[in-house]
């Protein structure tokens, strides 16, 4: 017999179930069943035991319709058929597409995207509950008839559809075809021949569970199904969808040949409007009815939140909650919590609530891919695949299911980073950084590198194997894990330093997730275990099963506070309901269109009479539903709100949902989030939250000098009495002030080169006191040891270019080969000069692998380019001689610069790549940069930019020589802004076209050789212009320099008085800057012009904490 019940959700349909079966009797031989969704069976068993008072269920049992089938099969057999769930269909799917990608006509570009395959598992899930089978498809693309983009669509899920079916007919059975193999056993089950039924908490049944219904009813005396629905009110269209499911059931029925008993409404008797506030019994009557009816007055028991953000609406909810523990003498399971948006808002609103001391649930299930276990198993597979890829061992590693140690593997992990350690440099003893580490510290390196070599080299020969299949190698797979790592033991050590560590619900996951693994090799097994084993294929499928995996977590006790989204949480008795997130396209969701099948296609498909999959109009009426039940469900108190932007600060709408309650409630005033409240004592609530305002309250009084509201004075007495160690840290923080005392004594001498008792420094670190002062106090004084990593980086390349330019241009002014050299031979120079720094540099670093091997390739290219450009200058000007790595300085070529300040004697030294004596007596300086740098009086004057007014000075040997010009060269790739390849024309003294066959490529040399040019200062006098830059009509190809019409210069260009008068501002700023380091001064002020700072490539920010929110941080501008 079938009974029919149904209600609002103003009457308590769990008080009349199980009254109801309390009144008819129920017991080991009369046995009931109650049938409820597969979330909600822990809620329906607290309730069950609420209303038979009784402290054990024996007779009534709470099944979702799956566990009900599984049980049946297991007390009639059929059990043991070979199973696929959803997870081995993911992994079936990932080989099927694989294997047909092909094939497809509209999805060939998605086939490989685990995305779409895990669509493609959903589409074959819904088709099979609803009874749709590959043949099934056939025909309603026949009957569709027209290609059209449906069309092919519909053939590309047929054809994977098909495949799939012919890989499990015959040979297993899916999750969805297990259904009819309990369907058809129901009937000889003792559990349910002729006992009693009750099915409730559903709105729509899928055709295969009205199957399993419509089966119950054939074999149970009785089942009672209880709906939510009303006949001939208001909101009447609420119900269409549950009015269908009657109409479904007495047709099963009548199928069936089965008599429908009753079909009545739920006598009023068990109504909830006595224990529910006025605000909730309104909406639960208006808030979908066709024409609501508007409810003057401020509602009793219902608060409408408007929050400028999320941040303020969990910190508003938190205090809500708060103050219902606190005041109104709530318990956490008083208390359920909706928040739709569970990937932005949920982490948010739960870490609030964590600085509030309130802890919650979150009813959601959790991925397995990033759990350790599952992690540690696609990383392991990794290493054997990639051949050893470092970053494989390193995820696989730091999982914390090896023997190593985190302190281990943090030191192993720098050496692997610093010395580029990869593929087969694992199974081999390290040898590189013997100096660096010593010989006990390369012997315990060797020793980790061991302990992790063996984690993964045991199983590479099997991983190898050629005649191997997939059953073979899973089993090796499992008992070398098992057996010789030992995981289920060290997840089972994780899971109880969890469970210790106050984290019941990560420990239940941990625990869960190893035997789901063990459950998906099973699958591989079953599905492909006599198919030739590839390795790639195994790690693509294994992960793609994972990737769809999750597990539920259920709470730890029955007291705890829940968040979860409308329609999965069902939230029961519950004194009060929260409602975060009510905002547009959140509550209610919007209806996604993003599926393999579109909202418009669906439609058309339902209207030509096929229905294929739960279509939207079905989860919206669903979601209407549940958001009808919910919001009528808290007996005290409903409390709802809405951000009006996101976490990017864009503009988000509140909901429909929303305006619907606003209109019902036109005397409901929205109140403003908690921070945005006018009384701050709303912000006292928990330890940490508190503090958190207190501090900023704090914070705003002392550095911004605005007033302190009274109230937080006894908040901060209470803290300090309290808990006075933070106290006394919030105010050090208050009082902090970023600045740094300067150095006495003999500690100044840490900022100087010392030697015999006197001090000494380079240009380059005058240079780098200016920039910052404190970075300079670090970088010399404390002297941090620095991590350089064995690769060919900016720094090294820089070295090798440096070093070659450096060689060639001394061997060819050694062996005056300036104006005879060729072309050839130039090539000839720099090779052998590259090959030998190569050789020695760091260990052989540019002989260690193919990429640093290709990166010598390019360095010689530009090596050679540079000394092609540099030879063109020398013979476009006139030098008499020329100087390489000229040092100045105490016992050196050239005297020191000497400064005298405050008594104490310092020497500027250093060594200057090159100096050129001009056939007119004048001193020109160059400077080779492998970065692009310009030289700009302002930076001179600031002086970021003294090295090469510090060289001249050396160089003119107290004034004995004039002044030329200083220069910047760029040692770089040459490159041309053009849109075709550039080109190159011969040196002077070769033949050449004067006038190129390609007037393009002249255009692009032109480029290139204006990228070469000198950068820097020269003085404005004819004779040496013309030994600097040459002859030339416009532009000169040597330095920046732009003659116009009326004779005169533009460009890098000055005076000799100006150029004397920048030479002497750089000295006095060297003299003050010397004051500064022998007054021992390291301030944090780093320099600043323009958008650049001085922090912007700094390795000391962590130390140094620059923040200008802090009073005595602020920069040292170069003004312009």
């Amino acid at each position: 017999m079938l009974n029919i019940y149904y209600a609002r959700e103003n009457i308590e349909k769990e008080k009349f179930i199980y009254r109801t079966i309390a009144a008819r009797g129920y017991s080991a031989e009369n046995p009931v069943i109650v049938i409820v969704p597969d979330q909600y069976t822990l809620e329906a068993e607290q309730q069950a035991f609420r209303w038979l008072e009784t402290e054990s269920l024996i007779g009534l049992d709470v099944y979702s319709m799956s566990h009900l089938g599984s049980v049946i099969l297991e007390e009639l057999g059929g059990s043991r058929v070979t199973f696929v769930d959803k997870y081995g269909r993911q992994m079936l799917l990932t080989k099927i597409l694989r294997d047909r990608e092909e094939d497809l006509l509209v999805f060939r570009g998605s086939a490989r995207k685990p995305g779409f395959i895990e669509m493609v598992n959903d589409f074959i899930s819904q088709m099979k509950q609803y009874g749709v089978t590959p043949e099934g498809l056939d025909g309603i693309i026949d009957n569709i008839g027209k290609d059209s983009l449906l069309v092919r669509k519909l053939k590309d899920l047929r054809l994977i559809y098909g495949a799939y079916q012919s890989g499990i007919e015959g040979k297993y059975v899916d999750s969805e075809d297990y259904i009819d193999l309990y369907i058809s056993k129901i009937g000889a089950s003792r559990r349910v021949r002729n006992g009693s039924v009750w099915v409730y908490g559903f709105d729509s049944f899928a055709p295969k569970s009205m199957d399993m219904l419509q089966g119950l009813m054939g074999a149970a005396a009785e089942v009672n199904v209880v709906l939510t629905c009303d006949f001939q009110c208001p909101d009447e269209e609420l119900f269409a969808l549950t009015r269908t499911v009657m109409r479904n059931l007495e047709e099963r029925a009548a199928e069936a040949g089965v008599p429908v008993g009753v079909k009545q409404r739920i006598p009023s008797e068990t109504s909830l409007l006595a224990r529910r506030p006025e605000a909730v019994a309104v909406l639960e009557r208006e808030l979908f009815a066709a024409a609501p009816r508007p409810c003057r007055g401020r509602p009793c028991g219902c608060t409408a939140v408007d929050s400028a953000n999320i941040y303020g609406e969990a910190e508003s909810a938190a205090a809500y909650v708060l103050h219902l523990l606190r005041d109104r003498g709530y318990r956490y399971r008083d208390i359920a919590i909706i928040c739709n948006d569970q990937e932005t808002a949920a982490p948010i609103v739960k870490r609030v609530f964590e600085e509030y001391g309130i802890d919650l649930f979150l009813d959601t299930r959790r991925s397995v891919l990033s759990s350790n276990a599952a992690v540690f198993v696609v990383s392991f597979l990794s290493v054997l695949e990639n051949r050893w890829r470092s970053q494989d061992v390193f995820a696989a590693l730091k999982t914390g299911l090896t023997p190593l140690e985190a302190g281990d593997i943090e030191q192993l992990e720098l050496y692997v980073q610093k010395y580029h350690v990869r593929g087969s440099m694992w199974k081999k003893p390290f040898t590189k950084g013997e100096s660096e580490y010593g010989p006990e510290g390369m012997e315990r390196l060797n020793g980790f590198r061991e302990q992790a070599a063996a984690c993964f080299g045991g199983l590479e020969e099997v991983y190898r194997r050629k005649d191997q299949d997939y059953r073979c190698f899973v089993t090796a797979l499992w008992r070398y894990m098992t057996e010789e790592l030992k995981i289920p033991e060290r997840i089972t050590e994780m899971t109880e330093a969890l469970d210790r560590e106050g984290f019941p619900e990560e420990a239940d996951e941990a625990s869960q997730v190893w035997n789901m693994i063990g459950g998906q090799l099973d699958q591989v097994v079953e599905l492909i275990g006599d198919t030739a084993f590839d390795g790639a294929e195994f790690l693509e499928l294994l992960t793609a099963g994972l990737q769809n995996a999750e597990v539920g977590v259920l709470p730890s006790t029955v007291n705890d506070m829940m968040m979860g989204t409308m329609q999965r949480t069902r939230t029961g008795d519950r004194k009060a309901l929260l409602v975060i997130g009510a905002n547009d396209g959140v509550l209610p969701e919007k209806p996604r269109d993003d599926g393999l099948l579109g909202m418009d296609e669906l439609e058309e498909l339902q209207a030509a009479g096929h229905e294929i999959c739960k279509t939207d109009s079905v989860r919206v009426s669903e979601e209407r539903l549940a958001i009808y039940r919910n919001l009528s469900r808290p007996s005290e108190e409903l409390w709802i709100s809405w951000s009006q932007s996101d976490t990017e600060g864009k503009e988000m709408r509140r909901s429909g949902l929303v305006e619907d309650i606003l209109g019902i409630f036109p005397d409901l005033s929205p109140e403003r989030d908690v921070l945005n409240r006018e009384d701050g004592m709303e912000l006292v609530g928990g330890r940490a939250s508190t503090l958190r305002h207190l501090t900023e309250g704090m914070s705003r009084a002392v550095r911004r000098g605005e007033k302190m509201d009274p109230m937080w004075k006894p908040v901060r007495d209470w803290y300090r009495e309290h808990e006075p160690d933070r106290v006394r840290m919030l105010d050090e923080g208050l009082r902090f002030e970023n600045r740094v005392p300067r150095l006495s004594g003999e500690l100044t001498d840490l900022l100087f080169n010392r030697s015999r008792q006197e001090r000494s420094l380079s240009a380059s670190r005058l240079e780098k006191f200016a920039l910052c002062p404190f970075s300079y106090f670090v970088r010399y004084g404390l002297v941090p040891e620095e991590e350089r990593s064995f690769e060919a980086a900016k720094r090294e390349i820089g070295d090798v270019y440096h070093h070659c330019i450096m060689n060639v241009t001394r061997k060819l002014s050694r062996e005056h080969r300036w104006e005879n050299v060729t072309e050839e031979e130039c090539r000839e120079i720099v090779t052998d000069a590259i090959d030998r720094e190569s050789e020695s540099y760091r260990d052989g670093l540019f002989r260690s692998g193919g990429r640093e091997k290709y990166r010598a390739e390019r360095m010689r290219d530009v090596c050679y380019e540079t000394v092609l450009t540099l030879v063109r200058h020398a013979r476009a000007g006139k030098i008499s001689d020329s100087g390489y790595e000229v040092r100045f300085g105490r016992a050196a070529e050239l005297a020191p610069i000497v400064v005298e300040v405050n008594g104490i004697t310092i020497y500027i030294e250093g060594q200057i790549d090159r100096i050129d004596l001009l056939e007119n007596g004048r001193v020109k300086i160059i400077d080779y940069k492998s970065g692009d740098r310009e030289l700009k009086d302002a930076e001179v004057r600031a002086g970021r930019s003294l090295q090469l007014m510090l060289y001249m000075s050396a160089a003119r040997e107290n004034g004995r020589r004039k002044p030329a010009g200083v220069f910047y060269f760029h040692i770089q790739e040459p490159r041309a802004k053009m849109d075709k390849a550039s080109g190159r024309v011969p040196l002077p003294e070769e033949p050449a076209d004067p006038v190129p066959a390609d007037p393009f490529l002249a255009e692009v040399e032109k480029e290139i050789r204006k990228q070469f040019r000198l950068k820097g200062r020269m003085v404005d006098d004819p004779e040496t212009v013309e030994e600097i830059a040459g002859e030339f009509q416009k532009t000169s190809e040597v330095v920046n320099l732009t003659r116009s019409r009326d004779g005169g210069l533009r460009g890098d260009v000055m005076t000799e008085a100006e150029f004397e008068e920048l030479e002497q501002a750089a000295a006095e700023k060297v003299v003050s800057l010397c004051a500064d380091l022998a007054g021992g001064r390291i301030d944090i002020r780093p320099m600043k012009e323009g958008d650049w700072t001085a922090c912007q490539y700094c390795d000391y920010q962590s130390v140094c904490r620059f923040d200008r929110s802090f009073r005595g941080c602020r920069y040292e501008e170069i003004d312009e």
